[in-house]
């Protein structure tokens, strides 16, 4: 409700996901459709759940997901949280390992601006200045990727899935 209370202008600077949902809940489907149903037009696809936290994972009745899970058949890894970022830079080894990992699968991460906390918008430029040593170790291409062009070719087209699913799914509303 709060990004529909955008002007259109600030609409088109957020990418809302569907989060808050255990992917292998048997349900979990059903959520993802009720929330397209309720706001078409307004997410672009399912966003950030959690895979294993201590102060969840406790609380989810049946499996738990995993990486290996197959309901985790399209999964991409957003590098942005500030605390994330301390452990990938605590360590020259820990940079070479990123690294090697992100040059290695390039196509499955990207540049996000989470931060816990922010006190203010500075803080989320601060989160991609934590991961500096990080960026110089890519390669040019893949920190191009990593930092604008898989949010391009993942965004892009999941929009436009998503508004191809409603098209076909969605009930038009009618006007009273």
């Amino acid at each position: 409700m709060a990004y529909l209370s955008l002007p259109p202008e600030d609409q088109a600077r957020l990418e809302p996901m569907i989060t808050g949902f255990n992917p292998t809940d048997m349900y979990a489907v059903d959520h993802i459709q009720r929330v397209l149903e309720m706001f078409p037009g307004v997410f672009s696809g399912v966003g950030e759940f959690t895979i294993h936290k201590e102060f969840v994972s406790s609380k989810i009745t049946g499996e738990i997901a995993s990486l290996t899970n197959p309901a985790l058949s399209h999964v991409y890894l957003d590098l942005s949280w500030d605390e994330t970022a301390k452990y990938v830079t605590s360590t020259p080894q820990t940079v070479e390992r990123s690294a090697a990992m992100i040059n290695r699968f390039h196509e499955r991460f990207l540049f996000g601006s989470d931060v816990v906390a922010p006190a203010s918008v500075d803080a989320m430029v601060d989160v991609f200045e934590i991961y500096a040593p990080l960026w110089e170790k890519l390669t040019p291409e893949v920190r191009q990727l990593v930092l604008v062009g898989n949010y391009k070719r993942i965004f892009d087209r999941a929009r436009e899935r998503v508004r191809a699913w409603e098209k076909g799914n969605v009930k038009k509303r009618s006007e009273p």
